[in-house]
């Protein structure tokens, strides 16, 4: 059986690799903080949209809610307005957009449906 050598049979270490190591770990640490300052100073958030305040989401919820009901009642011009605001406040979010276009869908084709004869 082969036995581990002892330390007193190993060459003695030359500590060449340590300096590296402090260096390697002074670098990625540097570079570490100057990405999470460059991210939380906004230098990426450059153009991105603010945040609504807690009033501004509550009235855009009850004008979404409202616009709806006039959707659901095809009073197309009502949910129109309502839809067109939400989607120029909020751009990022789809809710808005999708839903102006099934409205503007919706009152295409009802201006567009041939009426029953009234004989």
């Amino acid at each position: 059986m082969s036995e581990k050598p002892g330390s007193e049979s190993l060459p003695p270490r030359s500590g060449k690799g340590r300096p590296l190591a402090i260096v390697l770990v002074t670098i990625a640490g540097i570079a570490l903080v100057a990405f999470l300052a460059s991210y939380f100073s906004g230098f990426w958030g450059v153009g991105r949209e603010t945040l609504p305040t807690a009033e501004e989401c509550l009235r855009l919820e009850e004008l979404k809610n409202v616009a709806l009901a006039y959707l659901e009642n095809e009073e197309f011009a009502e949910a129109d307005g309502r839809l067109a605001e939400i989607a120029a406040k909020l751009p990022a979010e789809s809710l808005g957009r999708r839903d102006l276009a099934i409205c503007r869908m919706l009152w295409l084709g009802q201006a567009t449906k041939s009426k029953p004869d009234p004989q």
